[in-house]
């Protein structure tokens, strides 16, 4: 063998036995990360059906308070319905109180009135 083919030979050995230790170990950290993927693989579905429930959840319950609000709005106008019907009685009762109010009134004046004229003694 030749200088320059031991020389070669030294360098392919040099460069080989580094590469063959980055290759190993390159080898080990990708076997770690399919272990690690398929650790968080199977807590991502986990974790993933867990937020699809509490989304369900929380469309329910958004559901029941609309549900909710909708009953209060229909109260609130029941309500305002009644109000106005109250506020239209008591009007109605002021009135008949008013016009009872004036005919007692013209009912006593005109008692007062005849009882003056007949009180009066003939000339």
């Amino acid at each position: 063998m030749e200088t320059w083919q031991i020389v070669l030979l030294v360098l392919v050995a040099l460069l080989a036995i580094p590469g063959a230790f980055a290759l190993l170990e390159l080898r080990s950290t990708l076997r770690e990360l399919r272990v690690f993927l398929q650790d968080t693989g199977g807590r991502l579905n986990q974790t993933l059906d867990e937020a699809r429930k509490t989304l369900e959840d929380l469309n329910r319950a958004s559901a029941s308070v609309q549900q909710g609000a909708d009953r209060l709005r229909g109260l609130a106008e029941d309500l305002a319905g009644f109000g106005s019907a109250v506020r239209s009685v008591t009007d109605g009762l002021r009135g008949v109180t008013e016009g009872l109010v004036a005919g007692l009134v013209a009912a006593v004046r005109s008692l007062l009135n005849r009882e003056e004229p007949s009180s009066q003694t003939p000339p």
